[in-house]
């Protein structure tokens, strides 16, 4: 495993890291057990950072309870929650999700603290003081900005100091990424890529809506019907061409075309 520092030197994480956004169930069927042994073996194989989220059914607990005894060796990424409707950004909300997200992970301190969504109403010098607030106080140790526009994330880049930024990263869904890149070069905060097969559709499979359980969030995927999925299928095919010549499957040319665009980690 090769590992990375971000620019500003506060976290030096694994390369690849491990998401934990199928504990809400929104892949279908969920099984902790297994999840947290899936944990367990990325720690024992080198994986040092692990991102969660309030909103992802319970993912907190069951990763500060799978990595307790090593919590001093890892990396852990959380961020404020969000929800349809209920997204808040405020100074006071910042502050209270944050004692409530260092209660579930069992810990007295978060790596790397995101905004998930950003409101778009609170102003990003309430943001970035409730942030600052939390590093004085030790309970944080950076944080950076997810799901923002590029100009929002602009604006938080130029107000606070920002570590990273995380968006979706992969050979078929690359818009937010190349949005983002002036702001990445300008401001050298790390950039965070999620979904590198492209939930899945730059794998061997192939899958279609029909090879999906109807509580699969990926039924409302674009990627998975019609001329997009056809389109990442040719993707799909070219990478197994390349990955046929260097000895790798799909998959891990899918992963290897996104890692040096992703500056920072990359949660699976």
């Amino acid at each position: 495993m090769h590992y990375r520092r971000t620019k500003d030197g506060l976290l030096e994480v694994s390369e690849i890291g491990i998401g934990t956004y199928a504990v809400a169930g929104v892949y279908g069927k969920k099984d902790p057990g297994s999840l947290k042994e899936v944990l367990r073996a990325a720690y024992d194989r080198g994986i040092t950072v692990f991102d969660t989220a309030p909103v992802y059914g319970g993912a907190e607990e069951l990763l500060g309870e799978a990595l307790r005894d090593v919590r001093r060796e890892v990396v852990i990424s959380t961020k404020v929650p969000a929800g349809l409707g209920g997204v808040s950004c405020s100074y006071d909300t910042i502050l209270g999700a944050c004692e409530k997200s260092l209660e579930r992970l069992a810990t007295d301190y978060i790596d790397l603290y995101q905004i998930h969504f950003d409101d778009g109403v609170t102003p990003v010098a309430d943001v970035v003081r409730a942030f600052d607030d939390l590093k004085a106080q030790g309970k944080i140790r950076t944080y950076g900005v997810g799901h923002v526009s590029a100009e929002r994330a602009a604006r938080y880049a130029k107000e606070g100091s920002v570590s990273t930024v995380m968006g979706e990263l992969n050979a078929v869904s690359r818009n937010y990424y190349l949005k983002m890149l002036p702001l990445l070069r300008k401001s050298g905060a790390a950039y965070i890529g999620f979904s590198l097969t492209g939930r899945g559709v730059l794998t061997a499979v192939g899958l279609t809506r029909e090879d999906l359980s109807t509580s699969d969030i990926r039924q409302m995927d674009a990627v998975f019907a019609g001329e997009r999925r056809l389109s990442a299928l040719r993707v799909r095919d070219e990478f197994k061409r390349v990955g046929h010549e260097i000895g790798a499957t799909a998959v891990q040319t899918a992963i290897a075309w996104a890692m040096p665009r992703s500056s920072a980690l990359s949660p699976g």
